[in-house]
């Protein structure tokens, strides 16, 4: 199982149900040395992890397989990447991130 944090909609038990068939139980943590931006994509404003030195975002930490970690990069689409981060727990983690 690998974690992954999440910050915006992966957060919403409907989207859960919909990529995964599942309610994802989560753990809360933080992401140390990112903060919250938007971005556009088509007609919709989504929330975006940004670097910044000493910001922070809350969130959820999730387990998800690699069959699901594959279904959340084709919803995150090209806008966002995922990359390893260190988490405020010390756990390290996959986040979306617009760089």
């Amino acid at each position: 199982m690998e974690n992954l944090f999440a910050y915006g909609t992966l957060r919403d038990e409907r989207v859960q149900q919909q990529l995964f068939g599942r309610t994802l139980r989560g753990k809360s943590d933080t992401l140390i040395d990112y903060t919250l931006s938007s971005i556009t994509i088509g007609d919709h404003v989504y929330s975006s992890a940004v670097i910044k030195q000493g910001g922070q975002i809350n969130g959820l930490v999730f387990e998800l397989n690699t069959e699901e970690l594959e279904i959340t990069d084709k919803y995150e689409g090209e806008k966002y990447k995922r990359i390893k981060a260190k988490l405020a727990s010390g756990l390290e983690s996959w986040v979306y991130a617009s760089l």
